[in-house]
């Protein structure tokens, strides 16, 4: 699969701005902050990376909008079954954020500035929701950094964008994927100095790691919440 050709670069594009309309949310896109527009990203590529492992029907599921999924194939995808960004897997969602950012011409990232993956993934783990968690993921990053915008929300809003630019059926799970990752290191190069580096990676890294392990909010539910407004005469 090419993931240098002009389509794919085009994908990528489409995301940016799908991306940075969804995080602006009819703001000027300079006043818009610097973490919703990268947690709306990650929110879509840790979406991604949960529909690369088949295990939940995108189409029609079952499961409840923000339910916890726990695949055997999600970690493989985010960083080939290990926690040490020196030894991942370039092909995977944290490995290929790693290579290019630490390798990024101008200005590498330093690799101390990466979270600790175990950290990250026990973060989410050992995390126990409440109400008030709902579409949010766990965070470590300090509370100014945090979005106000529920990560999947963003999702869902980006992939509507998307369905329809592809009105026959979206890309390649693994393509769509491979496009919002560097979609995702296009907007944090854009958006360095902004923030500190470490915050902006560990609020990348926890948002696609949780995104990738919460059951998405699909449109059957957005129908279903419409039909239970109209039930209750609230529009």
């Amino acid at each position: 699969m090419d993931f240098q050709g002009e389509a794919f670069t085009e994908i990528a594009r489409l995301l940016t701005a799908a991306s940075i309309a969804v995080a602006s949310g009819g703001r000027a896109h300079e006043l818009v902050r610097a973490e919703e527009v990268i947690s709306t990203i990650a929110s879509f590529a840790g979406e991604c990376a949960l529909r690369q492992t088949g295990d939940v029907d995108f189409a029609n599921s079952s499961l409840a909008p923000g339910r916890r999924v726990f695949s055997a194939k999600v970690n493989i995808l985010l960083s080939g079954d290990t926690d040490d960004w020196r030894r991942m897997l370039p092909s995977s969602a944290f490995g290929t954020l790693y290579s290019l950012l630490t390798n990024f011409p101008q200005s590498p990232w330093p690799a101390e500035t990466f979270p600790s993956l175990p950290a990250v993934f026990r973060l989410f783990a050992e995390h126990k929701p409440t109400k008030e968690d709902w579409g949010f993921v766990p965070l470590s990053v300090p509370l100014p950094n945090r979005p106000k915008s529920a990560p999947l929300q963003t999702a869902f809003k980006i992939r509507n964008i998307v369905a329809k630019a592809f009105p026959t059926g979206l890309p390649d799970a693994r393509y769509l994927g491979g496009a919002s990752v560097v979609a995702l290191i296009k907007a944090l190069n854009q958006l360095r100095g902004r923030i500190p580096d470490h915050i902006a990676l560990a609020l990348a890294c926890e948002t696609i790691n949780g995104m990738a392990k919460t059951a998405p909010f699909l449109e059957q539910h957005a129908t279903e919440v419409m039909a239970d407004l109209k039930a209750s005469n609230r529009i």
